[in-house]
């Protein structure tokens, strides 16, 4: 029994082994290479089998039945195309080959655009490129500037979109003028950084434009030489810099002359509300004659990659000579010559020191004088006097510091400054005050998308022989929406503190219908701003919209309190006044980025409301109203190689606290030409060539009267400007900022 069920398995399993077919299939391209991880399905009689190739592109499966002879193969792929065929299986074991062929794509031909991404937002600050294709190579950095985006450039001054104050200016960090900015090559700016709130903002300035250069330590020597001459007008002019680097020094130093003479004619017109008096005239034709000249020298001393030492020093001078000559209110004629002087000088020494990647002490010193003065030769009109001295120490630590898991960008600082005014009444007695400034400034990105900015600032001082303390924060927060563009809203605390002019006793002679007189009991004027806006970029062209509210108290401003004199004023602190605006800018660029448009238009209201203590004695009557205002820029770069840059501005109508002034418009057309591989500079300006000259017009309101006066300026001129360049134009490196006190306002001159 035993042996037959053993011959029984011996039967069966030789019949079992006879049935089976195992079938070795290789896969393989057109290009006789093994095709991996492709799935193969197979159909064999009533089976069904899936299987994915190995790296050497082979696959095995076993037919049970003996009698499926024909196998079915199905290979579906994205980059082969569909193959189904048939093979058959005569043997035991049997190794069979498919080619599959590659698809043929058919691409649909496409044109693709790339857009340049223009601004990176976020709560602290807004980060441009300059894009320089439609630029002169020796463009500089004040022209490239006018097409920043959410910027309202005029002629060398700078505003953000929706302000009504300008904004600084610095360059790596330092505060610069404009004139610096005319020594800086467009190519050579590596990114802009705009901050619409800082620590140094007052109700005199809004936000700053921070200009990075691109860093090269090569050993270099550059000159800039320039003249230019007026054709209309007489004018004449020259701006050079020079400027040297090597590894361990970078020195620049620039000189600014300007010899010219301004025209004007002015007829003031006064109507009383009594019919008893008859109407008043006054006319007044001014000559004035002017040398402005402004040097500056900056050294920077790389002594290690950590230790950086800077030292500035710079002067800026406005000494004019002027002739009036007209009637006054009571019909007399008159001539009268007066000598005037305005002179800024200082200077500031830095040290900074980078401990590692995420610490940095820097020390700063820093010292300004200011002097203005005014003589009336034959006349018995007094002078005027009145100079000041700062003198400003600062210590900042700025740091990244991991709080609660998160990274924040801290500066914290201490300020100390002493003012020291002297006047010519206080017979060589002078009289100063000192500000005390505790400063923590922290940026946090909650998210990728959503940051906050955060400003706490305190202050103490003893102006007036009063103990002053103030709390002045800011608070602005960025959230971007993706492609919706991105979103800001802002709070911000401002001071603006009276300077020795408003402080002067003395009284200042302007004209026979103006004079002014300071006030020693002046307080400090407070402004708090409101802020909402939307950026959005739209192919090359970038939209900003705003929205702004500002209310500022004790408003320092000249107001009329003596009886029946319609000529005198006198500094007060008269009240409040509210402003709002609605801004738009849009940049653009057209003809393949030849063309750069940058235009700006605010629709504002302004209001004034004085206190009770002026409102019943003063002789004025507060105004307020709507107003706009309009800037264009523009600017082409020909295939010849002509740059061709129009400016214009239009402010209708403007507001004081008891006046309002019309102005036509302000039109400048720059023609510019490069010749002998850039070295030699040739540029023709129209200013205000289009009209003949420059007409304001105002109205002052008060109780008993209302004065019209009008302003003519003959500002129209074309000049030649010629300017020779040697050797290589380059970048420096950052160093240590300068400080900025500009928590008061000083005469500039015209």
């Amino acid at each position: 029994m035993r042996a037959f069920f053993l011959l029984l398995f011996a039967v069966l399993s030789c019949h079992t082994a006879f049935g089976q077919t195992i079938v070795n299939l290789t896969v393989s391209n057109d290009k006789e290479k093994h095709v991996s991880n492709i799935p193969v399905k197979i159909i064999a009689c009533d089976s069904l089998f899936t299987h994915t190739t190995g790296m050497d592109g082979q696959v095995s499966f076993t037919i049970l039945s003996p009698e499926c002879r024909r196998v079915k193969v199905l290979i579906k792929s994205k980059f082969y195309e569909n193959l189904d065929t048939t093979i058959y299986v005569d043997e035991a074991s049997a190794n069979h080959h498919i080619t599959i062929h590659s698809k043929v794509q058919k691409i649909k031909q496409v044109e693709v655009v790339a857009y340049r991404r223009i601004a990176k937002n976020n709560a602290e600050k807004s980060v441009y490129q300059i894009d320089t294709h439609g630029l002169l190579k020796t463009t500089n950095a004040e022209k490239a500037l006018s097409f920043l985006p959410g910027l309202v450039a005029d002629n060398g001054s700078y505003t953000l979109i929706g302000q009504s104050r300008k904004c600084r200016i610095k360059i790596d960090g330092r505060e610069a003028t404009s004139e610096e900015l005319k020594a800086i090559n467009a190519k050579d700016i590596l990114r802009v950084e705009v901050r619409e709130m800082t620590k140094d903002d007052d109700s005199g300035t809004a936000g700053e434009i921070n200009v990075i250069k691109r860093r090269v330590q090569q050993p270099k020597v550059y000159t800039h030489l320039s003249a230019w001459t007026g054709v209309l007008r007489p004018q004449i002019g020259t701006y050079d810099n020079f400027a040297y680097q090597s590894k361990r020094w970078d020195i620049i130093a620039s000189l600014n002359l300007v010899r010219h003479t301004i025209q004007s004619e002015s007829n003031v017109t006064r109507y009383f509300n009594s019919q008893l008096m008859q109407p008043q005239q006054l006319s007044l034709s001014r000559t004035i004659k002017t040398v402005q000249n402004a040097e500056h020298i900056k050294i920077n001393f790389f002594a290690t990659d950590k230790l950086t030492l800077t030292a500035s020093a710079y002067h800026s001078g406005y000494p004019s000579d002027a002739t009036d000559s007209g009637k006054d209110f009571s019909g007399h004629s008159y001539l009268r010559t007066s000598n005037e002087k305005i002179d800024h000088s200082g200077g500031y020494a830095n040290m900074g020191y980078k401990w590692n990647e995420r610490n940095t002490l820097t020390l700063k010193g820093n010292y300004y004088y200011y002097r203005y003065a005014i003589d009336y030769p034959g006349s018995d009109i007094e002078r005027y006097r009145s100079a000041m001295r700062e003198y400003t120490g600062e210590l900042l630590w700025e740091t990244r510091r991991r709080i609660w898991s998160h990274d924040h960008d801290i500066n914290a600082g201490f300020k100390n400054v002493y003012r020291e005014n002297s006047t010519s009444s206080a017979a060589g007695v002078h009289t100063g005050y000192s500000i005390q400034q505790l400063y923590l400034t922290d940026y946090y990105a909650f998210t990728r998308d959503f940051s906050a900015y955060i400003i706490l600032k305190g202050e103490h001082d003893n102006l007036g022989h009063r103990h002053n303390i103030v709390f002045l924060p800011s608070l602005r927060l960025n959230y971007n929406l993706k492609k919706r563009g991105s979103l800001s809203a802002s709070y911000q605390r401002r001071i603006t503190r009276p300077s020795v002019d408003y402080l002067n006793a003395d009284t200042l002679f302007i004209n026979d219908y103006t004079r002014h007189v300071g006030n020693p009991g002046l307080r400090s004027q407070h402004n708090d701003a409101f802020g909402l806006s939307w950026r959005k970029q739209i192919r090359k062209a970038y939209l900003t919209l705003s929205a702004n509210y500002e209310r500022e108290a004790d408003i320092i401003s000249q107001i009329y309190i003596t009886p029946d004199n319609y000529d005198v004023t006198t500094y007060a602190n008269i009240g409040r006044s509210d402003y709002a605006a609605l801004s738009a800018n849009i940049t653009q660029c057209f003809f393949q980025n030849r063309m750069n448009v940058s235009l700006s238009i605010t629709g504002f209201h302004r209001s004034y409301q004085l206190d009770d203590a002026y409102s019943q004695n003063t002789l004025i009557q507060t105004v307020k109203g709507w107003g706009w205002n309009g800037n264009l820029n523009m600017s082409y770069l020909s295939t010849k190689g002509w740059m061709y840059m129009l400016s214009a501005n239009y402010r209708p109508k403007s507001y004081s606290l008891n006046g309002t002034f019309h102005r036509n418009p302000n039109l400048f057309l720059t023609i510019s030409k490069n010749l002998f591989n850039d070295r030699l500079e040739l540029e023709l300006d129209f200013v205000n060539s289009f009209v003949y000259c420059w007409n304001t017009r105002s109205n002052t309101y008060f109780r008993d009267m209302h004065q019209q006066s009008t302003r003519r300026q003959y500002a129209n001129n074309i000049t030649i400007s010629v300017a020779w360049n040697i050797g290589k134009q380059f970048r420096s490196r950052r160093v240590a900022s300068g400080i900025s006190n500009d928590d008061i306002v000083t005469k500039k001159g015209e």
